[in-house]
């Protein structure tokens, strides 16, 4: 009998200055991460994932819409959030792999943000 290795799952916190609506943007993820949540905030906007921490990193390209705004060709709706005014949030289809030292460097950054108050 084999044992199938189960990988660990823990939520991270990506905080983004993106001012413009809809313009995009792009973060460092784990592969396979999910967006669970997304936020805006008076300084950008925060997207929470599950992810495995163990896994290389891509960098992953999203962008918010309100509603009634037209949505770039090809993107992927992810989830909304409520606001004022509602908030969608699309992943534009562009990953690129990175290193296991940029894993590495990505989980200290979310491991030092755990805790903060203003999650």
């Amino acid at each position: 009998m084999t044992t199938k290795k189960v990988s660990r799952l823990v939520i991270w916190k990506w905080v983004s200055s993106l001012v413009a609506l809809q313009s995009p943007v792009t973060l460092e993820m784990p592969k396979g991460a999910k967006v669970v949540f997304a936020k805006d905030t008076n300084r950008g906007f925060k997207i929470w994932a599950l992810v495995n921490p163990d896994a290389k990193v891509l960098k992953r390209t999203f962008v918010l819409a309100k509603t009634g705004t037209d949505i770039p060709k090809g993107a992927a709706y992810l989830g909304s959030y409520n606001g004022s005014p509602t908030w969608h949030i699309f992943e534009l289809k562009t990953k690129t792999v990175r290193s296991a030292r940029t894993t590495k460097r990505l989980k200290a950054k979310a491991e030092r943000s755990f805790g903060r108050s203003d999650d």
